[in-house]
């Protein structure tokens, strides 16, 4: 333990999130709590980052461990603050987190769950009572329970917390009457309070608007996939939509694509569209160009599935006909959210905004939609593994109704069909929000006390001139000056160190 190394790693993280990169300062901060987690800091800075990030369940928790930890100086830890006023009907998320989130942990048998795949499955299960919309701010988990961890039990745990106090009727009346949960559930089939989240990890959140967001719902977003198309099925069939017809060539780019007599030779092209063309993400309409054009040489297959990416991830996989490897695609599908939209295109460009938008606008990524298609979707794989087999002809009117059915806006003529968002207005300001502000401003105050106790002491400011006497040293006449209340004390001159007197006095 260093408390001079967390120190250092405590500045990079301020110096890297007030740069910009929040992330990278987040994991140096990360860094310092590892090295000394009883300072408390580097846990008020996480805060403010959590707080900046939008995640203000971890925000709160850096910043009470903080006040345990007597961030804010010396002395007693301050008093906690007053409690905030009652929030209006509907009061928003940050009042309510000040007075404590209810916790609700689902535990399921892994014994009874007929899959290896056993954690999606029990989301899978979980999804069938809810619809993210009713379960709007909440905090998800998920993971083997601490007694399975020690080898005392075999239960996976889905968690859910949110600002409701009715949380827990509301999951074990809703799962309590879910065969599939009655059958699979553990004993005791619940859990409460935070004790229950030991040994678990964020499964990713619902927003406001109800969508199931972050990289880590990974479990989450398979099973609620799986549950969506479960439940488009067993919808009553609805009369087709009329097929929007579209220009052919869908650009220049699929105007004129060379003759092969084979698929082999057409997919090994290196200068044709399967190359250099659709390494760049190409649209629906350029994909059903390249099917059509070589109808007689390929076999098209559409599968439609849950991945840790998306709950609704369109592939496509063109192979010779009869054959097991060919080229596939992804697309039209929908991220979490806008933001994990263009994370995703961060994690391939950088973070220059230019690039960003740029590849945003090749992938066509409208808000959380991403329209486009992109040449690397498991091209091995088993053409006998995809749920439908698609005649060419028939793709565009596939790829058109999932459009329509799923809400992916269409490309307009007037701006690129992927620019950025903006970024959302900042909300209100309210009373957590205040408080979390507060000990930013406090840590700040904190940090700047520490480098004036570390820097050694200003020299005092010179006197005015007009306080000051001028006379020569006796030996070198050099010029000499000093205070005019120094007046008959013993000096030195600064030239040859002869002793003398100010003048005066």
């Amino acid at each position: 333990m260093s408390r001079d190394r967390a120190k250092m790693l405590n500045d990079e993280g301020i110096r890297l999130a007030g740069g910009g990169n929040p992330r990278a300062g987040k994991e140096k901060l990360l860094e310092a709590i590892r090295e000394d987690p009883t300072w408390g800091i580097p846990w008020n800075n996480l805060g403010v980052i959590y707080r900046d990030l939008g995640d203000p369940a971890e925000a709160l928790r850096c910043l009470r461990k903080a006040i345990e930890l007597n961030t804010f100086g010396g002395g007693p830890s301050p008093p906690p603050p007053p409690p905030p006023p009652a929030a209006p009907a509907g009061g928003g998320l940050f009042d309510n987190l000040m007075r404590g989130v209810e916790t609700v942990a689902v535990r399921f048998d892994v014994d009874k769950i007929e899959s290896a795949a056993y954690g999606a499955k029990c989301w899978e299960i979980f999804w069938e009572e809810f619809e993210p919309a009713e379960l709007k701010t909440a905090v998800l988990h998920d993971g083997d329970s601490m007694a399975s961890l020690r080898g005392h039990e075999n239960v996976f745990c889905v968690a859910v917390q949110r600002l409701d106090p009715h949380l827990y009727d509301i999951v074990a009346e809703a799962l309590g009457r879910n065969a599939r949960f009655t059958a699979a559930a553990a004993t005791p089939p619940f859990a409460r309070g935070e004790a229950a989240l030991a040994g678990l990890q964020s499964a990713g959140k619902i927003d406001a608007q109800g969508e199931l967001i972050g990289a880590d719902a990974v479990l989450a977003r398979q099973g609620l996939g799986k549950v969506r198309v479960a439940r488009r099925a067993a919808a009553p069939p609805v009369a087709a939509p009329a097929r929007r017809d579209r220009a052919r060539p869908a650009s220049p780019r699929t105007k004129d694509l060379p003759a092969f007599d084979s698929a082999d030779k057409l997919l090994s092209y290196s200068g044709g569209v399967f190359e250099t063309r659709v390494k760049s993400p190409v649209t629906p309409e350029e994909l059903c160009d390249v099917v059509e054009r070589y109808a007689d040489l390929l076999d098209v297959h559409v599968e439609e599935y849950a991945c840790p990416v998306s709950e609704a991830m369109l592939w496509v996989g063109l192979f010779p006909k009869g054959a097991k490897v060919g080229k596939a695609f992804v697309g039209m599908f929908a991220h979490g959210s806008p933001a994990e939209a263009l994370a995703a295109c961060r994690s391939r460009v950088g973070d220059d905004p230019k690039e960003v938008a740029s590849l945003a606008a090749l992938l066509g990524i409208v808000g959380k939609w991403q329209r486009n298609f992109d040449g690397h979707g498991g091209a091995d794989r088993d053409p006998a593994a995809a749920t439908d087999r698609v005649e060419p002809a028939d793709l565009w009117t596939r790829l058109d109704t999932r459009r329509e059915a799923l809400g992916i806006p269409l490309p307009t003529a007037a701006s690129p069909p992927a620019a950025p968002p903006p970024p959302p207005a900042a909300p209100p300001i309210s009373p957590i929000l205040a408080a979390v502000a507060l000990s930013d401003v406090l840590g700040e105050l904190n940090r700047k006390a520490e480098a004036r106790a570390a820097a050694p002491p200003a020299p005092p400011a010179p006197p005015a001139e007009e306080d000051l006497v001028r006379f020569n040293c006796a030996r070198c006449g050099k010029r000499l000056k000093a205070p005019r209340a120094w007046g008959g004390k013993p000096t030195r001159c600064v030239k040859c160190g002869t002793p003398t007197r100010v003048p005066g006095g």
